[in-house]
């Protein structure tokens, strides 16, 4: 286990995505706008027509994935994540319209239906990066110079 603290919150960015958008892709383009390298995904307020999730599908090495694509209308529950070196790391729950939630890392092409909010918290003082662990995991750490 590791542990660091940020010096200080710095701005909140906020975003307003419209039908069509991909998510990662203005999320991505936001955080290189306002100079956001380091933050916290506090707050995603979305419908998508599309959503892709990658979701483990066993507890073995080397990690076994699969994409789970849906087909909207498909309301997120809950989207939060790390913002390091400028680069979005995003986990979602998920509900399409029978109520099935499902959940997962969300990956690119993820669509916007109908409108999108995302509230992120930029954090100053600490550069973070992602680093492989000696089994191929993409590790949060504070970046090493």
């Amino acid at each position: 286990m590791q542990s660091w603290e940020a010096r200080s919150a710095g701005r909140v960015v906020f975003l307003r995505l419209d039908r069509g958008d991909d998510l990662l892709d203005a999320l991505a383009q936001a955080l290189a706008r306002h100079g956001v390298r380091d933050g916290v995904v506090l707050s995603t307020v979305a419908t998508f027509e599309r959503c892709r999730l990658h979701q483990a599908q066993g507890t073995g090495f080397p990690i076994e994935e699969e994409i789970l694509e849906l087909a909207g209308p498909v309301e997120v529950m809950q989207a939060s994540g790390v913002v390091a070196s400028g680069q979005p790391h995003i986990h979602a729950t998920v509900a399409d319209r029978r109520g099935h939630a499902y959940g997962g890392h969300l990956e690119p092409g993820s669509t916007v239906l109908y409108l999108a909010e995302v509230a992120i918290l930029e954090t100053v003082g600490t550069a973070m990066a992602r680093r492989p662990s000696p089994d191929g995991v993409q590790q949060l750490g504070p970046e090493q110079g």
